[in-house]
């Protein structure tokens, strides 16, 4: 977890904002890019594999912007809106990582709620 400037800045649980199973996750950012960011967890990967991320999230200011950054590929960023939505790319780790790392940050000000985070490994395409 790695902290902005504004020592207000919070991570937590909530259970009240829900999309799916008991808790989303609640960034609280009252400065704008002085919040804060978390990397959740590692996920093992291939190198040229396809992969396919996705995240449901909301926000109470709209517009505000969470970006995602993914080892081995380019960081996106994404105005969330007030109503739970799904935010989802695709990529093919370049280098060779066998571990990908995620880091998420809520640039605010306002409030966040991420829910359902995933990664899923695609089929690996054919070529003629």
């Amino acid at each position: 977890m790695g902290a902005g400037q504004d020592e207000r800045a919070s991570v937590l649980l909530d259970p009240l904002h829900v999309r799916h199973g008991r808790f989303a996750l609640r960034f609280i950012t009252p400065v704008e890019n002085q919040g804060m960011d978390i990397s959740p967890y590692w996920v093992a990967t291939k190198k040229d594999a396809r992969y396919h991320f996705s995240i449901w999230a909301k926000t109470d200011k709209e517009a505000t912007e969470l970006v995602v950054s993914i080892s081995g590929a380019p960081a996106q960023s994404f105005k969330l809106t007030s109503d739970w939505q799904k935010y989802e790319f695709t990529w093919t780790p370049t280098g060779n990582f066998p571990r990908t790392g995620i880091n998420l940050r809520y640039l605010g000000p306002g409030k966040a709620w991420l829910d359902l985070m995933q990664i899923v490994p695609l089929p690996a395409v054919e070529r003629p």
